[in-house]
């Protein structure tokens, strides 16, 4: 098992939040929603391994790998009951990025498998709002 620091994505984070891409993303961002935006974290980081489960205020957050195909890869199911992943999951206006290779596809299917699976209640995501299993349900193939 490989911990999020192993992984080849997050092995260069700090260099990809502060690079041109990243960078140039926040900042156009930026122009756009001007002080809507929460400044970055400049805090301490730690990693935190895949496969493991961290307690805090009493709830506990199991990290798993997310979808093969997206960044930064890892899904975290809190408290049994809700399940953090990049995207949540939606009926609709799905990312260019869960549809761009048969590949991708197969990821987002599997992921949604997964995330079923884990018996959560609640999908919310780092883009998109909160959803129900049905919604989740939605990706899989009939």
């Amino acid at each position: 098992m490989k911990t999020h620091s192993e992984c080849p994505q997050s092995a260069k984070m700090p260099e990809f939040t502060k690079g041109e891409i990243y960078g140039g993303m926040m900042k156009g961002f930026a122009q756009a929603f001007g002080d809507a935006l929460t400044d970055m974290p400049t805090g301490k980081a730690s990693e935190v391994a895949f496969g493991t489960t961290q307690t805090w205020a009493g709830v506990p957050f199991e990290f798993r790998h997310g979808a093969t195909s997206d960044f930064p890869g890892a899904s975290i199911l809190i408290g049994g009951k809700a399940y953090y992943t990049h995207w949540t999951p939606a009926k609709a206006h799905v990312s260019h990025l869960q549809v761009s290779s048969p590949a991708a596809i197969d990821a987002e299917i599997a992921e949604a498998k997964k995330s079923l699976a884990s018996g959560a209640e609640l999908f919310i995501g780092g883009h998109g709002g909160a959803a129900k299993r049905d919604a989740v349900s939605s990706k899989l193939p009939i």
